[in-house]
């Protein structure tokens, strides 16, 4: 039974393809290509990868550009409040507006 499964296929011919079915094929898409509305045209250009690939680097380093801008601007806003704060802890009228001085607290 093995033998005969592997001699069924000794007769068998090469698969031919119909004729012209590569240019029917070649035409269809050309009509299909020809038909593509502009949507579908802008779409295939920027998923092409020569346009795809650019474009989300360029996006990325945008964003991590925004980011360490961000961050610093964060830094740096950090800092001066502190230093407001150490400003205002030697301040005269930090000293005197913890206190009621106008109703003095009676013992």
């Amino acid at each position: 039974m093995v033998e005969e499964t592997i001699n069924s296929m000794d007769a068998a011919d090469k698969a031919m393809p119909a004729p012209f079915l590569l240019t029917r094929i070649h035409a269809r898409m050309n009509r299909e290509r020809e038909q593509a509305t502009y949507w579908e045209r802008a779409i295939g250009f920027l998923t092409k990868p020569i346009v795809a690939f650019p474009a989300i680097a360029l996006v990325l380093i945008i964003n991590f550009w925004m980011m360490h801008t961000a961050s610093n601007e964060v830094a740096d806003k950090m800092v001066f409040d502190n230093q407001v704060l150490i400003n205002d802890g030697y301040s005269i009228n930090t000293a005197t507006s913890l206190f009621d001085i106008e109703n003095k607290q009676q013992p």
